[in-house]
C-alpha cells in the first residue's frame, strides 16, 4: 500500500447543493471521521464554518396562512430575494373573498417595485368576518402560477391570531378517520360489507360468516351465528349450534336467541344440515328477528339470514335453497357506521409573542365527544410536550399560562368519537387567539461599509439597518458582530444592544467600527441579530448577513523626522546642552507608533520609557505626523550622536543617527557673510554654541551704526541671519565697506563677533 510522503498538502472540492437552505448555515468538514488513522494530534481533524445562505425567492412574512386580523388593519408583507439577480422585480396583490378573484370584493394593489428588503401593502378596510384569498404574482404575466398566495379571516373585532372555518376550508396537516364538509369536519363513514353464504351437504357443506372481508367466526355443521353491535360493528357473541348431532342445541339456540337484545344485528348461515323439524320456540325465535323461510328449512337445505330484535321481512336479508339445487345460499349487506374515533391536526400556529385563548364551535350530540389537545415543541429543550387536553363543555381554553417564549408555536388537534356509530360530533370551526410575534430583518441591501479594501491596522465603520418587518413591537434588539478566524472559529468584537422597544415597521440604525489588526487578506465578518435567540419570529433566516473587507498588507517604510530647538542638523552641528529633540514619526499605517515600535539611543545607551523621571515624553502629533517623542536630554560638551530606530505594524523599519557636538560655553563661531561682496543682499552666518537672543549691528567704517537686526531667540548651531543693504530708514547706502557685530546673550552671559562686509552696486 502507497503511503503518502511526510508533509503531503492536498486539497478536494466537493460540490455543495444549497436548495431548501437560507440563513445561517453550518458547515463542518471531518478529517477521518471514522478514526482509522493513528495521529500524532487527533484534536485537529475538524473544522466549522458559518454560511449566510441568501434566499432566491420571497418569503413570507404576513399574513400567515389563515391569520385572523381585524378587518381595518390587514397588511400584506413579503419579503424580497436576497440575491442582486433576483432584487429586480415588480409585484402586485390581489385579495378577494373568492379563490377565483372574480368577485366584485376584490382589490389590487397595482404594479409594486421592490424595496431593499420587503414590500408591504395595506389592503384598506375590508368586509368584515369574511374569508379572503390573497395572492402576489407577476403583473407582466397574470395568468402564471402566483408567486405567494394564501387566506386570512378578516375579524370584526380587535383580535389577532388564526381562525378555520372548517365548513369551508377542512384542509388539515394530519388527520385519521375525519372527513370535512358542508357541516364542518365529522368522523368518516366506514361502509362494512356483510356477506353470509351457506351450503348444504348437497352443496358443498361449508359456511361462511364475513365482514369487511374477513371472516368472523370458525365455522362447522350445523347453525353458525354471529351477533354485531349495530353502533359500532363489534362481534359481541360467536356460538354454532349442531342439531343434527345434539338434540339439545335446538332448545340452546331457541334460548340464545331470545335473549338477543336490540340494536344488534344477527347473521346465520347454516353448513350441512340445519333442518329442526317442527320445533316451534326455535321457529318463534328466528322470527322475532325477522326471518320468514326458516320453518321451510329441511334435511341439508342451504339457508343465510342477516335480521335484528323487531325486524320486519322487508328489514332482513334471506335466503333459501333446497338440497336438490346444489346451490348455497347467499345474502349480501352493507353497515353503514361512523369510525367510533377519530382526529384533525393543524400545521403549527405562530409565532406568538403572548398566548392568549383557544376558542372552537361544535355539535357534540349525546354518545359523542370531542376533546381538543393543544401541543407543542419546547424552543429550549427541542421536547415535544402536551400542554392542554380538554373536552370542557365551554368550548374555550385560556393560554395566558402558556408561554410564548418557551412555545413561540403551538399545534391543535380535535379528536372526535362516538359511541353510537350512526351519530357523529361535528367541529365547525376552530380559532386561537395571540398577539403575534415581530420579525427582525437584515439583508446584504441593507448593511453598508465604508471601504473595502483598507491596510492593516485601518478602521472600517458598517452601518447596518434593522428592520421590524412583523406585526408587533420588539421590546429590545441585540446584535451580535464576529469576525471569522481560522483557528478559533468566530471570534466576536461588538455586542450593540437596544434597551428599548422597536416598534412594528421601524428600523434601527447600528453604526459599528471594527479595526483590521495586522493580518493581512480577505477577512470575513458575520452580522446576526437576535443571537441569543430570544425574540419570537416569523422568519429566523433573515437573521444574518457577512461581510468581506480584503487588509492589504504594510510595504512601505516609515520616516522619521529629528529636529534639534526645530531645527534639522547636519552631522557635526553644534547642539545646545540642554536641546528639545523632536523625533517625528511618518507611517501610512493607520496604527501609530507606540513605546514597543520607537526605540531611541544616546551615545549607544538605550533611552527608556519609563523612567522615574523621564526625558523621553509623547506629545500631539501635528503636520500629518503619526506620533511625535519629545526628548530633553542634559548633555555634556564634546561630541555626541543620536540613534533612532522606528518599527511600524506591517514590521517595516526605519533606522536614523545624527552626530552632534556640544559646548557649554556660550560662543559665536565661523562668523562670515555672504555673497561678500554683495549688490542686492547678503546672508550673515556663524554657528553658536549655546540658544542664545541674537541681534546683529551695521556700522559705517566711520562708526555710525546704520541699522540692527534682531533675531530674537536663536538655537545654537548655524545660523543664518539676512540683510538686504539698506539702511534703517529703507536707503541704500553709497558703496564701500560695512563693519557688522553679531551680540549673543543667554542667562547673564553675552559675546560678541565682528564681521565686514563690502556692498558693491
Amino acid at each position: 500500500m502507497l503511503q503518502p510522503p511526510l508533509g503531503l498538502v492536498d486539497s478536494t472540492t466537493v460540490v455543495w447543493p444549497l436548495r431548501n437552505m437560507t440563513g445561517a448555515v453550518d458547515v463542518q468538514v471531518v478529517l477521518d471521521s471514522a478514526d482509522k488513522i493513528r495521529e500524532v494530534d487527533e484534536n485537529n481533524n475538524r473544522q466549522e464554518r458559518r454560511v449566510t445562505v441568501l434566499s432566491s425567492r420571497m418569503l413570507l412574512i404576513a399574513p400567515q396562512d389563515r391569520a385572523m386580523i381585524p378587518f381595518d388593519s390587514v397588511k400584506i408583507k413579503i419579503q424580497n430575494p436576497q440575491t442582486a439577480a433576483a432584487a429586480d422585480q415588480r409585484i402586485e396583490f390581489l385579495v378577494d373573498t373568492t379563490a377565483s378573484f372574480t368577485s366584485p370584493m376584490r382589490r389590487s394593489s397595482g404594479p409594486l417595485s421592490t424595496q431593499p428588503l420587503a414590500i408591504v401593502w395595506s389592503a384598506g378596510a375590508l368586509a368584515v368576518d369574511q374569508l379572503y384569498y390573497w395572492q402576489a404574482r407577476d403583473p407582466d404575466y397574470p395568468d402564471e402560477h402566483p408567486v405567494l398566495n394564501g387566506r386570512f379571516f378578516s375579524s370584526s373585532r380587535p383580535w389577532s391570531g388564526w381562525r378555520q372555518e372548517l365548513t369551508q376550508d377542512a384542509e388539515s396537516a394530519g388527520r385519521h378517520n375525519v372527513q370535512g364538509g358542508d357541516q364542518g369536519v365529522q368522523l368518516n363513514v366506514r361502509s362494512l360489507p356483510l356477506l353470509v353464504q351457506s351450503a348444504g351437504f348437497s352443496a358443498g357443506h361449508y359456511a361462511v360468516i364475513a365482514m369487511d372481508g374477513e371472516t368472523l367466526m370458525t365455522t362447522g355443521r350445523g347453525y353458525n351465528v354471529v351477533v354485531l353491535d349495530r353502533n359500532s360493528a363489534r362481534v359481541t357473541a360467536t356460538r354454532r349450534f349442531d342439531t343434527y348431532g345434539d338434540a339439545a342445541a335446538v332448545t340452546a339456540m331457541a334460548e340464545f336467541l331470545e335473549n338477543i337484545k336490540q340494536n344488534q344485528l344477527v347473521l346465520i348461515a347454516i353448513s350441512d344440515d340445519g333442518s329442526v323439524g317442527e320445533q316451534e320456540r326455535f321457529h318463534r325465535a328466528l322470527e322475532s328477528l325477522g326471518s320468514r323461510l326458516s320453518r321451510l328449512v329441511q334435511f341439508r337445505d342451504s339457508w343465510a339470514f342477516i335480521g335484528f330484535k323487531g325486524a320486519t321481512a322487508e328489514q332482513v336479508f334471506e335466503h333459501y335453497q333446497t338440497s336438490d339445487s346444489r346451490v348455497e345460499a347467499v345474502v349480501l349487506d352493507t353497515l353503514r357506521l361512523h369510525s367510533e374515533t377519530g382526529w384533525l391536526e393543524t400545521a403549527a400556529i405562530g409565532p406568538a409573542k403572548r398566548w392568549d385563548r383557544i376558542v372552537w364551535d361544535a355539535a357534540v350530540p349525546d354518545s359523542t365527544w370531542l376533546e381538543m389537545v393543544l401541543w407543542a415543541t419546547n424552543k429550549i429543550s427541542g421536547q415535544v410536550d402536551t400542554l392542554l387536553r380538554s373536552r370542557a363543555v365551554s368550548r374555550e381554553l385560556d393560554l395566558a399560562d402558556v408561554p410564548a417564549a418557551r412555545y413561540p408555536r403551538i399545534h391543535l388537534q380535535a379528536r372526535l368519537g362516538t359511541l353510537d356509530g350512526h351519530v357523529t360530533p361535528t367541529l365547525k370551526q376552530w380559532q386561537v387567539h395571540f398577539l403575534p410575534a415581530p420579525d427582525l430583518a437584515v439583508a446584504p441591501a441593507v448593511l453598508t461599509q465604508s471601504r473595502d479594501t483598507v491596510l492593516v491596522g485601518d478602521t472600517v465603520t458598517f452601518t447596518l439597518r434593522i428592520h421590524n418587518l412583523g406585526l408587533q413591537t420588539a421590546d429590545s434588539v441585540a446584535v451580535l458582530f464576529q469576525e471569522y478566524d481560522s483557528s478559533v472559529g468566530y471570534r466576536t468584537f461588538a455586542r450593540p444592544l437596544r434597551n428599548e422597544p422597536l416598534a412594528a415597521d421601524s428600523i434601527w440604525t447600528v453604526q459599528q467600527k471594527w479595526n483590521a489588526g495586522l493580518l493581512s487578506g480577505l477577512r470575513t465578518l458575520l452580522v446576526t441579530v437576535d443571537p441569543g435567540d430570544q425574540i419570537n419570529e416569523v422568519l429566523e433566516t433573515n437573521n444574518t448577513v457577512t461581510a468581506k473587507v480584503y487588509v492589504r498588507p504594510d510595504t512601505t517604510a516609515p520616516q522619521i523626522l529629528i529636529t534639534y530647538d526645530d531645527r534639522k542638523i547636519v552631522s557635526g552641528d553644534l547642539v545646545a546642552a540642554r536641546p528639545e529633540i523632536l523625533i517625528s514619526a511618518f507611517d501610512n499605517s493607520p496604527t501609530p507608533p507606540d513605546t514597543s515600535r520607537i526605540t531611541v539611543w544616546l551615545d549607544g545607551i538605550r533611552i527608556k520609557h519609563n523612567e522615574t523621571s523621564p526625558v523621553l515624553h509623547w506629545q500631539t502629533p501635528s503636520a500629518g505626523a503619526a506620533a511625535v517623542l519629545l526628548f530633553t536630554p542634559v548633555l555634556a560638551d564634546g561630541d555626541h550622536y543620536l540613534e533612532v530606530l522606528l518599527t511600524d505594524t506591517g514590521g517595516n523599519s526605519t533606522y536614523e543617527r545624527d552626530e552632534f557636538r556640544v559646548e557649554s560655553d556660550l560662543k559665536l563661531l565661523q562668523l562670515m557673510n555672504y555673497p561678500n561682496p554683495f549688490a542686492d543682499g547678503t546672508q550673515i552666518t556663524f554657528e553658536m554654541t549655546q540658544p542664545a537672543r541674537v541681534s546683529v549691528r551695521i556700522y559705517t567704517v566711520s562708526g555710525r551704526m546704520i541699522r540692527e537686526l534682531e533675531n530674537g531667540d536663536t538655537a545654537a548651531g548655524f545660523t543664518a541671519i539676512p540683510w538686504d543693504g539698506r539702511d534703517a530708514d529703507g536707503d541704500r547706502p553709497a558703496n564701500g565697506v560695512y563693519l557688522y557685530k553679531v551680540v549673543a546673550s543667554a542667562q547673564g552671559g553675552e559675546t560678541e563677533a565682528m564681521g565686514k562686509a563690502v556692498l558693491v552696486r
